[in-house]
């Protein structure tokens, strides 16, 4: 089986490009627990790399009123809160060149390429 997940940190959320979407590939026979675990960590982890490869690390620090720049914690700002990511089962016709339609935008490809409802809401 193969999964899309669109992701984006939470002070864009999506705007300016500032987004990432990528398709994984799982065990059919996969439990939902095991499933929801690899979701949370896939987009926790894309999500989490748009802050540092946009260099938004700044504009999030912003965010605190007491920002010390030896002793700070980027999880406390709001917008970390923010950031989030959604996952579609691919349908199996599309599952083995996935990747290729990439391109075409995260809506299109939901629509396009995706079946049923949204994995990890």
């Amino acid at each position: 089986m193969v999964i899309y997940i669109y992701a984006w940190e939470g002070m864009y959320q999506g705007l300016h490009g500032i987004e990432d979407e990528n398709v994984f590939e799982v065990e059919d026979n996969i439990s939902e627990e095991e499933l929801q675990k690899l979701i949370y960590d896939w987009g926790d982890e894309m999500s989490d790399a748009l802050i540092y490869s946009y260099g938004l690390e700044g504009e999030y620090l912003e965010e605190l009123d007491d920002y010390d720049e030896d002793d700070y914690d980027i999880r406390e700002c709001s917008s970390y809160c923010d950031r989030g990511w959604v996952a579609y089962k691919v349908k199996d016709k599309y599952a083995k060149n996935a990747g290729d339609y990439l391109n075409e935008g995260h809506e299109l490809f939901i629509e396009n390429y995706c079946e049923g409802d949204c994995l990890n809401e």
